[in-house]
């Protein structure tokens, strides 16, 4: 079999060492080293915004960063055999280009800018269905996911016989680490950035009851608000009410953003991992990458019973899947794990063998090994009546001012040119 050289646009900080990296991160990261496993050569590009945040990005990637604009000359420069594009909003290019590209769709980003309030629906909608039109191939993390896209490649005018996706689950190292199970206090984990949509204010509070009334356990929270959301964010309110209540009580520790190392050592010597969030549609049809973390480095989850690692967690025993709307459930969970510390590591046990079984990149990354061994392009249907801009002159003011408040007049220039460009594509035919 030949193997091949990619160059991978990642849409986030990658976990080298000594840097913090993000869910999106990991995604890539694992794709990139599931490829390498089976003897691909990846070259990793990460956002230029990486090196503005003053982060050390090692030798010789920092030569590979990409952003709005330079694309297709790393391309040139880097002379792959394929594409691959993590995320739909890291596709920064004018049009498709000239060699096997792969899009991994990872998590549904549409709902999150809606949570967001980023842009207007049909304005992402249109980013959306562009970067899909430019891509040959597509990986999503899971079949709930998988059927989600389905139907926007119909949408964006993908051929049918490219009507595919291939699943490539959220995956990790098959050099798992090894648990520490220490003796005292069970220590339970917290860990990653808080979302405003992302509600996991249920399981918290039935754990500080728990607590409390006990007198007995700890908690850890990794992470924080994300940094660059802005002010306004429907729910960012809750969030803070949630924050102020967890610093305030005294079995409760922020030890804030650290390396993904430092992090993987402290899951190692934790007891279980809080990991319930309010159902909504984003929550359902994402594949937490969190989540497989904790499972990784051993730990047991308590985790909401809607999603589909939740059908996982609860055919291996890998933790407790519980109703986030029935409190008494969430706290019967707790309770097994402050009464029955056994209990907690016999999950542990079996949570990690989940992951070997079923996480590992080596495994996980197949369906795209198989792609890149016999690549091939596709041309996408004529574009999609719909897709026509018909946006009102304020709706395109506000849009300006958004693009200058988050990424100044580069951005205002680049999406303006490029708005411009595709209506005459559109008006054209």
């Amino acid at each position: 079999m030949s193997h091949k050289r990619i160059l991978l646009i990642c849409p986030d900080i990658l976990p080298w060492s000594g840097l913090p990296t993000t869910g999106a991160g990991l995604r890539a990261w694992g794709i990139g080293k599931g490829l390498e496993a089976r003897r691909h050569e990846v070259v990793y590009s990460v956002p230029w915004l990486c090196v503005e945040r003053g982060y050390k990005i090692p030798h010789p990637y920092t030569g590979y960063c990409w952003n709005m604009t330079n694309i297709p000359e790393l391309v040139r420069r880097t002379r792959p055999d394929i594409v691959i594009f993590s995320h739909w909003p890291s596709v920064q290019i004018e049009k498709k280009l000239d060699l096997p590209t792969v899009l991994d769709l990872h998590g549904p980003h549409m709902l999150e800018r809606e949570f967001q309030r980023f842009g207007d629906r049909m304005s992402n909608a249109q980013h959306k269905v562009a970067a899909l039109r430019k891509a040959d191939f597509f990986v999503c993390a899971g079949q709930k996911q998988r059927l989600y896209f389905l139907a926007w490649l119909m949408a964006a005018g993908i051929p049918t016989e490219a009507l595919d996706i291939a699943v490539v689950p959220v995956c990790v190292s098959p050099q798992l680490p090894s648990h520490e199970w220490l003796d005292g206090e069970p220590t339970f984990v917290y860990g990653g950035v808080f979302l405003p949509w992302q509600d996991p204010s249920v399981g918290l509070r039935a754990l500080l009851r728990s607590m409390e009334k006990h007198r007995y356990g700890r908690l850890r929270v990794f992470g924080g608000r994300h940094p660059t959301l802005p002010e306004d964010v429907n729910g960012i309110e809750s969030y803070r009410t949630l924050e102020a209540s967890l610093r305030n009580n005294a079995r409760v520790e922020f030890v804030g953003f650290v390396s993904h190392e430092q992090l993987v050592e402290e899951y190692c010597r934790a007891h279980v991992a809080l990991d319930v969030m309010v159902h909504n549609l984003e929550r359902e049809l994402a594949f937490t990458t969190r989540t497989v973390e904790y499972l990784w480095c051993g730990l047991p989850v308590i985790h909401q019973d809607y999603s589909e690692l939740s059908l996982m967690i609860s055919r291996y025993e890998a933790g407790w899947v519980v109703d986030p709307a029935n409190e008494t459930q969430v706290e019967a969970a707790i309770e097994e794990v402050l009464t029955c510390p056994q209990e907690a590591r016999q999950r542990g046990e079996n949570a990690q063998q989940l992951v070997r079984e079923l996480l590992v990149w080596d495994k996980a990354i197949e369906p795209l090994n198989a792609f890149c061994h016999s690549p091939r392009q596709i041309n996408p249907l004529p574009m999609p009546v719909w897709s026509l801009n018909t946006r009102s002159i304020p709706a395109l003011l506000r849009e300006v001012r958004r693009n200058f408040r988050r990424q100044g007049l580069r951005a205002v220039v680049y999406y303006g040119m490029r708005y411009v460009k595709n209506q005459w594509r559109f008006l054209k035919g």
